[in-house]
């Protein structure tokens, strides 16, 4: 496990901005997204609906941290029929998209044990990786699941995305975390191998 050191925090704004703005594919096309609509659909059909069929309890509100433009949250709400929002640093707050100008590294009162369903392929931008884990399951409510994305894109450390680390090495911190059990992985063939850490 890596995690790039910044000098203080306006330095890890910058380095969020520059990797918005400054990386040669968003640069190029700002509407690029991480995300493919197709992993959505699998996580809706693989993971939350199976899950809360398990649970017997109908979800009702999602959020999607390090959303960006805010699609990835309006997808999962289209697919699942949950309502979610969306955070991101960098980009403005949209109503339209549902999405709120949040650092997902600090605490929302507002949100705690508010949602159902915790979705971020974001989890490597965090300076902070055990704080935000558990800022995020403290925002998860009684039943509910927090699903994390790890690809080999992951792994590095670099100064935009300053944790690093495997898959072992995220499936070890969740379990290290309180008030967590039932860690499961889910891996979604695509083009850029995903696996979703569950629980």
């Amino acid at each position: 496990m890596k995690i790039h050191k910044y000098t203080n925090y306006q330095e890890y704004i910058e380095a969020q901005r520059n990797g918005i703005y400054n990386h040669p594919t968003v640069r190029d096309n700002i509407n690029y997204e991480w995300v493919q609509k197709k992993d959505l659909v699998f996580i809706t059909n693989n993971v939350i609906k199976p899950h809360f069929k398990k649970v017997k309890r109908k979800p009702e509100f999602g959020i999607c941290h390090g959303a960006k433009l805010g699609k990835e949250n309006m997808w999962l709400e289209e697919i699942s029929n949950i309502d979610f929002i969306g955070t991101d640093l960098i980009i403005e707050s949209n109503k339209k998209m549902k999405l709120l100008n949040w650092d997902f590294n600090k605490v929302n009162q507002e949100w705690l044990e508010k949602f159902d369903v915790l979705y971020s392929n974001s989890f490597d931008h965090s300076p902070e990786p055990e704080k935000t884990l558990q800022i995020w399951i403290e925002q998860v409510r009684a039943g509910g699941i927090i699903i994390l994305e790890h690809t080999e894109g992951h792994i590095d450390s670099t100064k935009t995305d300053p944790f690093g680390a495997t898959l072992d090495e995220y499936i070890t911190l969740v379990k290290s975390m309180k008030n967590v059990s039932n860690i499961n992985v889910q891996n979604f063939n695509s083009n850029r191998n995903k696996n979703f850490v569950i629980f």
